[in-house]
């Protein structure tokens, strides 16, 4: 644990690394201000030899196109740049180190209908895809767990979230 004592909460933070390490899909829920994004950024600070990327939906609903490149830039832009979501899990499937998908504020795909349209069907299936693969892991953020929230899918909010995620609440802060 000890490369994980600059954090601001070292054990939750090295299990979750460890979840991740370990192939796991992850919720982390916790609060808006009780150090969600802080967990993210020390799990990056730790593991310098991971990709651990970190994207804050809210800044990306409304444009699939722009996640997906924002995700692509920070990856180091190797390759041709993938048409979608899954291309690029399995173009980081083939680069031979481990690579974190951290989706910060992940609750802002949820209970509307005003997401970017590409946010459909085949964006939560990809998102699940990365439970299969050996060398990926997904870490999506929400103030409530996932599976209690709606999807929107063509406009229209369907069904309650189908990803197979992990659910770890963010310790409160002690002395």
């Amino acid at each position: 644990m000890a490369e994980f004592q600059h954090s601001l909460r070292p054990t939750c933070t090295a299990n979750i690394a460890q979840l991740l390490q370990r192939g796991k899909s992850v919720n982390l829920i916790g609060a808006d201000g009780t150090g969600r994004e802080r967990l993210l950024e020390d799990i990056r600070a730790a593991l310098p030899e991971t990709a651990v990327i970190l994207v804050n939906l809210k800044n990306y609903r409304r444009s699939y196109d722009s996640l997906l490149e924002e995700i692509w830039r920070q990856l180091g832009k190797n390759g041709e740049k993938p048409a979608n979501l899954t291309a690029m899990i399995e173009q980081c499937e083939r680069q031979n180190r481990q690579t974190f998908l951290c989706l910060h504020n992940f609750d802002a795909l949820l209970d509307t209908t005003e997401n970017d349209a590409k946010y459909d069907t085949a964006f939560y299936d990809a998102l699940n895809f990365c439970r299969n693969r050996p060398n990926i892991a997904l870490l999506c953020v929400t103030q409530n767990p996932h599976d209690q929230s709606l999807v929107s899918i063509n406009g229209k909010l369907i069904r309650n979230s189908w990803l197979d995620l992990e659910q770890k609440r963010i310790p409160a802060l002690t002395r």
